[in-house]
């Protein structure tokens, strides 16, 4: 097979990405040890030149910079930036695709991409396949009705879409139905590669957990977002909870919330016991990780979150709220632990861990033996090669 693979943010750079770009990286190393050929194309900020080209890991990878606006300048006028954007993409897409002959490509869920990957159809037959990690476009879909009718376009145009849970396909479909979005997609699988490993160091028990310190250790990692996710639950339980618990608070993570997240703390006097960080580089993420005790994450919904599977796999145990598809993979106080989104009961769970400290070190044991089970990227690459194949095996006929 030969794969094009993109994604704007890239794990290839230092730049800040999140799980989608992890998984997708994942995903284009998987399908090139296998023996296929794969170029993952994405997006450099601060590449001055137009194309570089790299090989990496099997990969080629094909970084693109800023794009040229002085042709445009006198259409600024009629067009909107957007479109702008747009006709630069189709254009660098079209030259990418018009020197290789591929027979599939793989994407996340952005309107531009997706929008002029469907166009070159036209011109480079070729399988599209969308990864749906997430439900943002139920968001931005509420009181917008033309971006509703776009991703109703593309999410019904797509050759196939590839749910990473069992439950986000289910929850996608009652939510199309909810906000009135015609969800009618060709095609689907499930299907994820999982976390990377091989680079995750595994945890000895912690300190916590032996009963050398009295004090747990809280991480938070994730995006401060103005829809799905729900740090404020967490903060309004620890104020409840701290007459309780000792504990150490950190919020890792960036995005419009933030100052809202961080007024919260002050005005429910927790300022000396939460810290918040904006995003770090993966190692300093990890090493973060290492050293705390719990891993929370209070979220609306969620799909297979990469901190969540990363945090199974060092041994660092998860709280996460009882939502799909989290509970597709967190079998509560057996592989981690579940609770309600309400602020009584994170306070109720977070006071019941503390005080039975010795729970924390079985459910990591049987996290990890879960996770190198199921989210080893080398056994679930298989998924996608088989759904891969069968997608381009079916076009040939």
């Amino acid at each position: 097979m030969n794969i094009l693979i993109y994604s704007k943010s890239s794990a290839y750079l230092s730049y800040r990405f999140g799980g989608v770009e992890t998984s997708l990286k994942l995903i284009a190393q998987g399908m090139a040890r296998r023996g296929h050929k794969v170029t993952y194309l994405t997006h450099d900020p601060g590449l001055v030149e137009r194309l570089k080209v790299v090989e990496i890991d099997r990969v080629t990878v094909i970084f693109y910079g800023k794009f040229k606006k002085t042709r445009w300048r006198k259409l600024r006028s009629k067009f909107k930036r957007v479109d702008l954007q747009k006709d630069c993409f189709l254009e660098l897409i079209k030259s990418v695709m018009g020197k290789e002959k591929f027979d599939l490509v793989y994407t996340y869920y952005d309107l531009l991409a997706l929008d002029c990957f469907i166009q070159v159809k036209e011109y480079f037959p070729y399988k599209l396949v969308m990864r749906m990690a997430g439900l943002k476009w139920v968001d931005e879909s509420l009181g917008d009705s033309e971006k509703k009718a776009c991703y109703e376009d593309v999410f019904n145009s797509v050759d196939s879409i590839n749910y990473n849970t069992p439950g986000l396909e289910s929850l996608c479909i009652r939510s199309a139905k909810q906000i009135g979005l015609r969800y009618l997609p060709k095609h689907s699988f499930v299907a994820d590669v999982g976390g990377e490993v091989s680079m995750v160091e595994k945890l000895s028990e912690n300190s916590f957990s032996r009963g050398d310190t009295e004090v747990i250790k809280l991480l938070v990692a994730t995006r401060f977002s103005t829809y799905q996710k729900r740090q404020d639950i967490l903060i309004n339980a620890l104020a409840i909870a701290k007459e309780s618990i000792r504990f150490k608070l950190v919020l890792v993570g960036d995005g419009p919330r933030r100052d809202a997240i961080q007024d919260l703390i002050v005005q429910l006097g927790l300022e000396d016991l939460c810290e918040v960080v904006p995003f770090l580089a993966q190692e300093d993420l990890w090493s973060l990780m290492r050293d705390s005790d719990l891993l929370c994450h209070p979220c609306e919904y969620e799909g297979l979150s990469k901190i969540i599977v990363e945090s199974m796999l060092m041994g660092v145990p998860v709280l996460a709220s009882d939502v799909e598809p989290l509970n597709d993979y967190i079998d509560s106080d057996e592989t981690g632990f579940l609770v309600g989104n309400e602020v009584k009961c994170w306070a109720d769970k977070l006071v019941s861990l503390y005080e039975d400290r010795a729970v924390l070190s079985q459910v990591s044991e049987r996290a990890k033996l879960y996770a190198e089970q199921n989210f080893d990227p080398e056994k679930n690459i298989n998924d996608y090669e088989k759904a891969f194949s069968k997608l381009i095996l079916f076009e040939k006929r």
